[in-house]
């Protein structure tokens, strides 16, 4: 087995960030379409708090009241909203009948004649607080039962007593004193749920409404289990208690529901045995309703609706978009950042397909016109979209090319629930997927698949490069193309993962270069490599610093593929590097480094080497200077924005129009953070198509504007890693250009 140490090293064009997730293309919107395949995310109406998003929140270690304002405080930068303490609460009546509507005038929504309840402690008495007077009776079973508009009490001994008007029923001992109920209730329809405060029926017609009276912390211990899972991070659990007790004391209702209409509450437990009932509460979940006792947001003082939701996909919406009120200040739509590291199955996109057919037939069984939706549907698209990219309309195409539309939160509704989405939030036959790994370097890996996969080309070497310090991997792309083909693949300074051992092993390459002194990767991998398949030979390509290490890369470059061109690239910002590494690869062509006003000994070397006749500078004056410009043999800027999102979209202009590159598709990698892009480079170079950048909660104007001067080209869009590199949000901004 032999090692190589050489002064140049070779990279092949980042290798593409990877793990194609639930990557399913479908060609653009068509007149001709018989079919249509949705992605949709979200859970919920996207309004307000994010429930998985503040456990993101609470997990990255933001207190409750940070997260509170972020959701209602446009992000934190509205001063007016503030996490107030009031000194006085009033109880609540919550109706506990989930099939009942009490608001309906008269008895018209009562379902019941008769209930059965009994103390919810084993040995308590049961009192009965009617017609102006408390009795109590032993434990066991009373029945309730509506005769007109008066209610006959039938003790567990047969006694009975007849009530005018409303009565009370509790638990007359105990801690805390309960009170059960025989009839199934609540949200799951449950027999023998077990409540604290009182329940108070009243009589109307010879039925009976139950209801609950409880103190507004008894309200909340059986709701804010229910709306966040009690193992969660205790501010996250203490942000849900805040909200849900703003969200009760604004509602007009006199009595609440005890479902989603309002808010789920489940009661104290369950269980015929009140000696081992399923608790319903929790103390984790009891803690976070003590720790902000009397603790709501409020507005310029005023307690405000705090609206939340299960999942907002990413961003939630601006309030006037869901449900076309008057714009409220604190229900902006804003980033949600920490969601999608939550856990929550609902955040990333899912995928559906309906025939035309199915799409009409379906909307029509909701309550859509007819008149509406042409026949057949030949096109879908959203018409216009909130801040968040959930639809406000959505316009349909017939074969002739002419558009209908149905707009409005009620229509919104109807064709979410037509399709079976929990979210509005969607868009039809998408152009977008990702490239990603667990991490970097699965991601390296993966990539690595997506061009030296079983039926594509063929790899004649790796090259590895520092995962955590990636300076000497930017000029690496050129050198994955000049030995005919390579993958960028990253590892930890203390040795290669899994999953890149793995793809050197499936790959079979005999030779490895190492891009970086042993500073950077340790002679330690060098032995890793030569014991990972059929590895026999690593040629190290180093240098003193980066400058010196794009040196010895650009030489090797040149020993394998000589040619007259060189690129020419910051060495001091790395976005033009990674904006030119497909190109690189495809071209074979090195990249020297130099610094904004001088060009350091190493690229002067490395120049004389080369002796191009044209020298190719990507990014501006302020990234290369003209004095640097000046010292280099015929030089042209070729990529010179007014910022690397400006600069790769003028570089992908140069590629398609003068170097043979095509807009079929686009890559898309973060600009803030480029280490999801070192390995993209190979593969953009490989199928010759652009790269661009974006922001993780931003689709920057130059790139925004490139992709929709391309949308009639475009087929699909490949974004280089996860949503911490780029959110859903983003890949929904991009589907939004290209509708």
């Amino acid at each position: 087995m032999k090692r190589d140490s050489r002064s140049s090293s070779r990279s092949r064009g980042s290798i593409l960030a990877v793990l194609l997730a639930v990557f399913v293309f479908s060609s653009p919107l068509s007149a001709s379409a018989a079919s249509f395949t949705f992605m949709s995310r979200g859970f919920g109406h996207g309004l307000g708090m994010s429930q998985y998003g503040a456990k993101g929140f609470a997990t990255a270690g933001y207190t409750y009241d940070v997260i509170l304002r972020h959701y209602y405080g446009n992000q934190g930068t509205d001063p007016k909203t503030v996490v107030t303490k009031f000194t006085s609460e009033a109880s609540r009546d919550v109706n506990v009948d989930r099939a009942a509507n009490y608001g309906t005038g008269g008895n018209a929504g009562f379902t019941k004649a008769s209930w059965t309840l009994r103390p919810g402690m084993v040995g308590s008495a049961l009192a009965v607080y009617g017609s102006g007077a408390a009795t109590t009776t032993v434990d066991g079973w009373s029945t309730f039962t509506a005769e007109g508009n008066t209610i006959r009490w039938r003790r567990p001994s047969g006694v009975e007593t007849t009530y005018s008007g409303t009565i009370a029923v509790w638990g007359a001992s105990g801690s805390p004193r309960l009170t059960q109920v025989l009839d199934a209730v609540g949200m799951y329809s449950e027999q023998n749920m077990r409540f604290r405060g009182e329940l108070r029926l009243t009589a109307s017609g010879g039925m009976i409404k139950l209801v609950n009276r409880v103190t507004m912390p008894e309200y909340l211990y059986g709701v804010v289990p229910r709306e966040s899972p009690a193992s969660w991070p205790m501010e996250a659990l203490k942000a849900q208690a805040v909200a849900a007790r703003g969200y009760a004391r604004t509602s007009t209702r006199t009595e609440l529901y005890i479902d989603t209409r309002d808010q789920v509450y489940g009661g104290h437990s369950s269980g015929l045995d009140r000696t081992a009932p399923e608790m319903h509460e929790n103390s984790r979940t009891n803690d976070a309703v003590d720790q902000t006792l009397g603790r709501c947001v409020t507005y310029n003082g005023k307690i405000i609706r705090t609206y939340f939701m299960s999942t907002s996909g990413g961003y939630t919406e601006n309030n006037e978009s869901v449900w076309g009120s008057t714009p409220l200040p604190y229900l902006r739509g804003v980033p949600d950042p920490y969601e999608a590291s939550a856990g929550s199955v609902k955040h990333s996109w899912t995928y559906s397909t309906f025939t035309d057919a199915d799409v009409r037939n379906r909307l029509i069984a909701e309550g859509v016109s007819v008149s509406s939706l042409p026949n057949p549907i030949a096109g879908i698209r959203g018409g216009s979209r909130g801040v968040s990219g959930r639809p406000m309309r959505i316009e349909f195409i017939s074969t002739t090319g002419a558009v209908t539309a149905i707009e409005g939160s009620t229509q919104m509704d109807r064709f979410k629930r037509a399709l079976n989405f929990v979210d509005r939030w969607f868009y039809v036959n998408y152009r977008t997927g990702r490239i990603a790994g667990v991490d970097r370097y699965d991601t390296s890996a993966v990539s690595s698949k997506r061009v030296f996969g079983p039926a594509a080309a063929q790899a004649r070497a790796v090259i590895i490069a520092n995962g955590m310090a990636p300076a000497d991997a930017l000029t690496a792309s050129a050198l994955a193309g000049a030995v005919g083909g390579a993958p960028i693949l990253l590892t930890a300074p203390g040795g290669l993962s899994t999953s890149v051992a793995a793809e050197i092993t499936r790959l079979g390459v005999t030779t490895a270069y190492i891009a970086g002194g042993t500073g950077v990767v340790p002679a330690a991998i060098e032995e890793q490599l030569l014991n990972t398949g059929a590895v026999t030979r690593v040629i190290r390509l180093a240098g003193s610093d980066r400058y010196g290490t794009a040196r010895a890369i650009a030489v090797e470059v040149k020993r394998l593929k000589a040619g007259t061109e060189v690129i020419v690239v910051s060495g001091e910002s790395y976005a033009d590097a990674v904006a030119a590494s497909g190109f690189a690869y495809a071209k074979s062509i090195p990249i020297v480094l130099v610094r904004t006003k001088s060009i350091p000994p190493d690229s002067v070397a490395a120049l004389v080497a080369l002796a191009p006749t044209s020298s190719l500078v990507i990014g501006g004056s302020g990234v290369v200077g003209d004095v640097v410009l000046g010292k280099l043999p015929s030089a042209k800027r070729i990529g010179a924005g007014i910022d690397r999102y400006d600069s790769a979209r003028q570089l992908a202009i140069y590629l398609t129009t003068q170097r043979g590159f095509n807009w079929g598709s686009v890559y898309v990698a973060s600009g803030p953070s480029l280490v999801d892009a070192l390995s993209i480079g190979p593969v953009a170079g490989y199928n010759q198509n652009p790269l661009l950048f974006a922001k993780p909660y931003e689709l920057p104007s130059a790139t925004a504007l490139e992709l929709t001067a391309r949308k009639g080209t475009i087929l699909h869009v490949h974004m280089a890693g996860g949503e911490g590199a780029l959110s859903g949000w983003v890949q929904g901004q991009i589907e939004s250009v290209l509708e």
